[in-house]
This record gives C-alpha cells, structure tokens and sequence, in this order.
C-alpha cells in the first residue's frame, strides 16, 4: 500500500508503506540521455523522498552535473534533487496526474516514462497516457482506491 513521510519529524517513515516521485530530465545539451533505466522522464518507487533519492543515483541518476562537467553549464543540469520535504506520490504519475498506462515490461519506440518499483522490476510507458490498462501493473490498480 503506498504512504507518505511523516513531515513533522524528518526521516521517519510510516513502515511497509511506498510512494512514487519523479524525476524530470533536462535535456541539457540538446538531448536526451535514454536507456533501459533512464528517459525523459523517471519514476522511482520508495519509502521515503530521502530512498527515493538514494535509489535513483543507483539507477544513473545524477545531480550537480554542471558543477561535474558532466552536463552543460547553459542548458543546466540534467537532473535536479527533489526538496526534502516534498511528498512521495501514491501513484506512479506526472505533473500531478497518474500514470495509466499502457506499461510493458520492456522499452518500445516511443516510450519516454520509465517506473522503477521497489521490488526492481521495471515498466516503460509515454506521458500520453490513456486508461485503457490501469490493471496491467498492480501499482496503479491502487489509483481507485485513493479517488
């Protein structure tokens, strides 16, 4: 069942409970970097923003890439860390908006989402999301329960 982060006190984390955040990739230098763990756009499943963070740097995720030199200093960093005190989504989704697939379990052409769950499993899918697969992944079955 997802959760949230207990904001009162930081890092304590309501046990057995998941949420979902993501992270948004600027294409610095003109272009997307895109493989089978990261796209423009890459929703990382834990138990709290500080795991969520953690985990993503494990999948390729990187922050002060201009600092680095590893992205470009006018387009700016490829990715940004989350602020401590946001709050994990319920669902994987976008811009406030769940993500209802359809999610397969392997990258196709114009996928552009990747969802890292915490079991490690991953499920690729595009922003254009319809409802027409809201059961092909357990996850987002949970979306009616929270309406």
């Amino acid at each position: 069942m997802a959760g949230k982060k207990d904001d009162r006190i930081e890092n304590v984390v309501v046990e057995n409970e998941t949420g979902f955040y993501t992270f948004r990739q600027n294409n610095s230098g003109g272009s997307f970097d895109r493989d089978a763990d990261v796209d423009a756009y890459v929703v990382v499943e834990g138990t709290s923003i500080q795991d969520v963070t953690a985990r993503a740097t494990e999948i390729g995720i990187y922050f002060n890439g201009c600092e680095d030199r590893h992205d470009c200093p006018c387009c700016g960093d490829r990715w940004y860390e989350p602020w401590k005190n946001e709050e994990l989504d319920k669902v994987p989704s976008l811009y406030g908006s769940p993500l209802a697939g359809p999610f397969y379990d392997r990258r196709k052409k114009d996928s552009t989402v990747v969802i890292h769950y915490i079991d490690g499993t991953r499920a690729y899918g595009s922003q254009k999301c319809t409802n027409e697969s809201l059961n092909q992944f357990p996850s987002l079955a949970l979306y009616d329960k929270v309406k």
